[in-house]
Order: structure tokens, then sequence, then C-alpha cells
């Protein structure tokens, strides 16, 4: 496995069980080790039940890291975009709840708290408390949780949907890179201490479900230990709260690398940048979506590898004349050198309205 591609497994390492959910106040402010009321065999069984969980999601994202960066990765944008990215040589890390698909994380996140709720009503009555209280959090919490960010690109340079969507109605561009080479720019980034990561975005809610019954049924036999051993009200609440983180950050975990599957034809690769909490988030810019502000991250790919750019795509209903001219002020505009990057036409049939 290539250096550059171990980071989906370590990305949720690196942002360990207190950072990321700080936001919920469900950590009581120690690491579950130092938990000074609940019994210490009782925290080496969240321990080892969070071991079990994370062996589970890591089994999934080893398969990610396993697979080679596609040959090319597409961005679809339109004119103005095309210009803005080969001048300042940055993309756009949006927030991930900013996004076309307004569930985008969330969707992930209520597999996860339906099947809980759903297993609970077969288990210890303690259970049912369990799942409320876990899906409140989670529900109401989740985008407290850390700060996400994320590029999108495609695996479909030529993707009808997308010239849609993203590509001004197919009138706009798809620059296509070398997926290898701006993976590597954007994973070894790593800068105040955020976690990057590149993957394709899994669309399978199927498989998803799998992984999120396997985790709530590794949490389910541990629910009933305090109401067992009678402990008091304190230890029982801090013992449930350790929990909860524990399983909290498996969900998410699992969560950042699925889709719904209605944005199937995307073929989306993922560039994902968390932050925690606690970081600074000064260098954060605004664009407006309606009425509402969407914040986004800058990644420099031309500073890091000028030469991860191969080609810019013409949408289908843009004047190839026209739009092939305009590619070419963009590239010089930006300093590339015009004959180096392919520019060609969409092969897609299509007439915008």
């Amino acid at each position: 496995m290539a250096p550059s591609r171990q980071r989906n497994i370590e990305l949720f390492n690196k942002l360990n069980v207190l950072r990321i959910l700080a936001a919920f106040n469900i950590g009581g402010g120690v690491m579950v080790k130092s938990n000074k009321i609940v019994p210490a065999d009782m925290l080496e069984a969240i321990e080892s039940c969070y071991q079990r969980c994370a062996e589970h999601v890591d089994e999934f994202a080893s398969q990610m890291d396993s697979q080679p960066a596609p040959a090319s990765v597409y961005h679809y944008t339109n004119s103005t975009g095309l210009l803005g990215i080969l001048e300042s040589g940055k993309v756009r890390l949006t927030d991930i709840f900013g996004l076309n698909d307004p569930s985008e994380l969330r969707h992930g996140v209520n597999h996860a708290c339906e099947i809980l709720a759903a297993e609970a009503l077969k288990d210890h009555s303690a259970a049912k408390l369990f799942a409320e209280k876990f899906i409140r959090v989670m529900g109401g919490g989740v985008q407290e949780s850390a700060h996400f960010f994320v590029a999108c690109f495609s695996c479909d340079g030529d993707d009808l949907g997308q010239w849609r969507a993203y590509g001004d109605n197919g009138r706009g561009f798809a620059l296509g890179f070398g997926g290898g080479l701006i993976e590597k720019a954007f994973v070894n980034v790593d800068e105040r201490g955020y976690g990057n990561a590149g993957f394709p975005v899994t669309y399978n809610d199927a498989l998803l479900r799998k992984m999120h019954q396997l985790l709530v049924r590794e949490v389910l036999p541990l629910i009933g230990m305090p109401f067992s051993r009678n402990l008091s009200d304190a230890a029982t609440n801090e013992f449930m709260k350790e929990l909860s983180i524990h399983l909290s950050v498996c969900v998410i975990r699992a969560a950042i690398f699925f889709k719904h599957e209605a944005y199937k034809n995307e073929q989306e690769y993922r560039f994902l940048q968390i932050r925690e909490v606690n970081l600074p988030v000064d260098d954060l810019k605004h664009r407006t979506w309606g009425y509402s502000l969407i914040r986004f991250a800058e990644f420099d790919w031309k500073t890091r590898d000028q030469h991860a750019l191969r080609e810019i795509v013409i949408g289908p209903a843009a004047n190839e004349n026209d739009a092939r001219l305009f590619a070419r002020n963009c590239l010089l505009a930006g300093g590339f050198d015009p004959e180096k990057v392919i520019v060609r036409q969409s092969k897609i049939p299509y007439r915008s309205n």
C-alpha cells in the first residue's frame, strides 16, 4: 500500500474520541480510562467493544486504501469557476453540510439511529433509554462534532447528470486531473493538524446498514451492565456517556464513506478534510447559496503539483470554438502552457434549454 493512501484508517485514529465529540458535551471532560466513578472492568469492556467496532470499520476502510487512485478525476464547473481555479490554482473544500445533498453525512448517521432503535426494542429495557439518548445526540449534534470539508471530483469526465447539475447546464467545463498526483498533493498536506484523506464514495445503503448493524450489536450487550451491578445513578450515567461516545465515533467514521444511492451516477471521488472543533477556522471563506452562507476552505493544488492538471473537457452544450478559445485564455491567465493540457469536447449529444 502506497504511503499516501494509508490515511483513511489513520484519519479517525488521529481525531480521537474526546476531540471529535467534544461539542456533544457527553465526554465528561476526561478520557474514558481516567473516569473515577465507573468500575475499571466496565471501562475496559467499553474499550474492548470500541476496538471491535473499530475493526469492523477498519476492514472496510482497508478496502478503500487498497484501491489505487483512479487514472483521472474530474471537477465540473462553469466558465467563472474554470478561470478562478486556473488563476488561483485552488479548489474549494466545501462544508459537507452545504453540499447538493442536504442530508450528506446525516444520511449515514440516520441509518445507525434507526437500527439502534429497532434493536433496542428486542433487548434489555435500558437499551431503549440508551437508544433514545443516542438518537437525540446524533440527530442534533452531528454537525457540531467536527468541521467536515470536501472537494468533490468524479471518475467520469463526461456524465450528462453532472453537466446539468454542476457544469452550467452543459455549457461549462470539467477539469481533468491525474488521480494519483492530485490525491498525493492533498493527502500529504497536514496544515494545522488537519486530517486529509482521499477515497471513492460508496453508494450502497444495504452495505452501510449492515456495517451499522454490526456496530449496534457490539454495543447492546454492554448496556445492561450498570443495572446488573447496582451502580449509582451518577456512575450509570457516566457509563452510558462513555459508551455513547465510542459508538458515535464509529458510526460517524463509517458514514463518511457513503452517500445516498440516488447520486450513484456521479461516481464521486472525495477529498475530505476534518478539523477538530477546537482548531482555528480563520482561513475559511464564504459563498452564498440563496440566502445562506456556505463555508469553504481552499486546497492549493497548483503550488503542490502544477502538472496534476491533464485536460479540460468542454460541455456538450457549449460552442466548441468559443469554448476552446476561452479555455486556452484561462490556461494562459493561470500560467499554464496550453500545449501541455488537452482540451476536448464532450461526446454527449445534448442541447441545453
